[in-house]
């Protein structure tokens, strides 16, 4: 993000901090808007980073993100997970999953219990696009939770997992030879409500 901010000659414009979603260091209604893009599926305490964004929002200011669907909806980055777990530990019990936050209205509730109000969403199809066999591996051993799992691993395991992620990739293979994956990606928002004034 910081690398894009400097190509887009907005180094001057923009201040990133790096902080724990579950403990925002920020004061109250400092913000108009509050974005979060692709990272609420790895919160491990999601209410309570509904409640640090609704306690950083300015009164009817907007909460949005994008998570991703269903496994089912996602069968391509899924496989490549179900390829990984093959070789990894078992997940630990109540560790967040990558599409557990895909299901239509499962945010709805836990957004409004903190005092969210205005509640939408809608479901957008994204497709990964790569313009080789090699681009497309090279782009999933990088991503953050495949990178992460491939690291744990020996060279020797590492070459299975690739033998067996690029074979799952053909699945998306065109005509021209480029690999187009298919995802489907939930975008919602929701709004902090008015405060009540104290006559």
């Amino acid at each position: 993000m910081l690398r894009r901010a400097e190509q887009g000659g907005h180094k001057n414009r923009i201040r990133f901090q790096e902080s724990d979603i579950e403990q925002l260091p920020f004061g109250e209604k400092e913000f108009d808007v509050v974005l979060c893009q692709f990272g609420l599926m790895f919160a491990p305490g999601r209410k309570r980073c509904f409640q640090e964004i609704y306690r950083v929002l300015k009164p009817q200011g907007s909460f949005a993100a994008a998570v991703w669907g269903t496994a089912e909806q996602n069968a391509g980055c899924a496989g490549i997970l179900q390829i990984l777990n093959e070789y990894l530990p078992p997940r630990v019990e109540g560790q967040p999953s990558m599409f557990e936050l895909g299901t239509p209205k499962l945010l709805e509730g836990e957004l409004q219990s903190v005092g969210f109000r205005d509640y939408k969403e809608i479901l957008m199809e994204v497709i990964f696009h790569h313009k080789s066999a090699d681009e497309a591996w090279i782009a999933w051993k990088n991503n953050g939770p495949a990178g992460v799992a491939l690291s744990q691993l020996d060279k020797g395991k590492q070459k299975d997992v690739e033998k067996k992620i690029r074979k799952h990739g053909s699945k998306y293979k065109t005509k021209s030879k480029t690999i187009e994956m298919p995802a489907k990606a939930l975008l919602f928002s929701a709004k902090r409500g008015f405060e009540t004034l104290q006559l």
